[in-house]
Parts: C-alpha cells; sequence; structure tokens
C-alpha cells in the first residue's frame, strides 16, 4: 500500500483506476512508458554501470585436478577401500582383552557411574590399551583413591609392557613403582635419575622446603621419605 504525503489536509486521491500495468521479466520499472499512472520505480542497477556477467567457464583442466574422462581420456580411480584389518568384532575383541588386562572382564557389563574409584581408573586405562600405545601417559592415576587402590593401579601400569610416564605428587609411590624420576619446580626440571639418586634430603630440602629423612624400605629396598615438621618462622609449633 502507497501513503501519499501532500500539503491538503485530507485524504489524497487513491490510486487510479484500472488494471496494474504489468513488468516484463527482466525489465525495470524504469522503462516503462511515461503514459504510465504509477510513479516509476527506481532501478536497483545503476544505468551506467555495465552489468556484470558470470566469468566463463575455461574447458582447459587444472594441471592440479585429478584425472576425469574428459581430460585424460580413462575413468577417475575408484575411493580407496576401508582397512580390511578392521571391524566390528575385532574392536569388541580388542576391548574385552583389554578389560581382563585390568581385571574388569567380570564388570564389563556395568555402567561406568557404577564403578568404584579404584575400577574407574582400571577402566581409563583399558580405553588407552585398545589404542595398542606404545606410550602410555597418565595425569595422577592414584587422585583421590584410597591406599589399596593406589598400589593396584601402579602395579598394573607396570605389568602392561608398555613406556609408562606418570605425574604423580606421593614421593613414596614414586620411589616404589618408577624406574626413573624427574622432579619439576615451577615447571622447570631441576633433576631427573634413578629414586635413590633423586630422592635425597638435600633436594628435598632444595625443592620443597621441608626437612626430610630417606631411608631403604626394609622389604623393598626402595627409597622411603619420612617428613619432619618444621615450624614457620615466627611460630611455635604445638602438640595436639
Amino acid at each position: 500500500m502507497r501513503i501519499r504525503h501532500g500539503p491538503s489536509a485530507g485524504p489524497g486521491p487513491g490510486p487510479p483506476s484500472g488494471p496494474r500495468p504489468s513488468r516484463a521479466s527482466g525489465t525495470p520499472w524504469s522503462s516503462q512508458a511515461s503514459s504510465s499512472p504509477w510513479p516509476p520505480r527506481p532501478s536497483l542497477r545503476s544505468p551506467s554501470a555495465p552489468s556484470a556477467s558470470r566469468p566463463a567457464r575455461s574447458s582447459t583442466p587444472s594441471p592440479d585436478a585429478p584425472p576425469t574422462p574428459s581430460s585424460s581420456g580413462s575413468p577417475p580411480a575408484p575411493p580407496p577401500e576401508p582397512s580390511s584389518s578392521w571391524s566390528p568384532a575385532g574392536e569388541w575383541a580388542s576391548a574385552e582383552s583389554a578389560l581382563a588386562r585390568v581385571g574388569l572382564a567380570d564388570l564389563a557389563d556395568r555402567p561406568y557411574p557404577t564403578l568404584s574409584g579404584g575400577e574407574r581408573q582400571r577402566a581409563l586405562v583399558a580405553r588407552a590399551l585398545v589404542q595398542d600405545p606404545a606410550l602410555l601417559v597418565l595425569d595422577e592415576p592414584t587422585n583421590h583413591l584410597d591406599i589399596r587402590h593406589q598400589l593396584d593401579v601402579l602395579a598394573l601400569v607396570r605389568t602392561l609392557g608398555t613406556t609408562n610416564l606418570l605425574a604423580l605428587h606421593d614421593l613414596n609411590l614414586a620411589g616404589a613403582y618408577c624406574d626413573r624420576i624427574y622432579v619439576l619446580e615451577r615447571g622447570r626440571l631441576v633433576t631427573g635419575g634413578t629414586p635413590a639418586e633423586v630422592l635425597t634430603p638435600a633436594l628435598l630440602e632444595a625443592v620443597y622446603g621441608v626437612d626430610a629423612e630417606v631411608i631403604p624400605h626394609p622389604r623393598t629396598g626402595s627409597p622411603t621419605v619420612r617428613f619432619q615438621h618444621r615450624p614457620a618462622v615466627g611460630h611455635e609449633s604445638s602438640t595436639m
């Protein structure tokens, strides 16, 4: 609907009677005859600007284009077939084998949220084993576990036959289960070596600021750290 504005306060004259002139396909309103009773509609394209045309496609194939029947005369190569070594049955067999290795074969049908903390950690290890890794990276695998499950998880990792890289905060667990220990301070490597070479009172004092005694475990011989509380400066220790 058009609304005409003019000096008259009353309503303006209505549209002219008779049918509205039709617009030819592809013809702008500005090209209609001047005798049309309707005002001309401005064209969206400038009359002086040349009309843009779609660039013509080149019939010469690009040297990087894959061969086609029209360019090389031979049909294109078929897509590669999927690896014949993969199958759903093989995936199930790998998962069942991994669960058996971590001692969870009897719990294969249990939903993950219903597992205990130690069982969940072992399930995560099994998920990694399905991929047949050469290197297994575990970030605090003993976190939030009771001592029994901590020992179970670390003992399991040692039997996997993989190269294992673990982040641990428990120095006694690191000394008991790791072949080599690397100590980081503020993101930088301080030292590395066997547990006996690394876990020394001098290093614990320098890195952790604690007074510690390191003695061999009576059964395994691994270094065991005993910490001695050091009162803060200006505060007296108290016994409760």
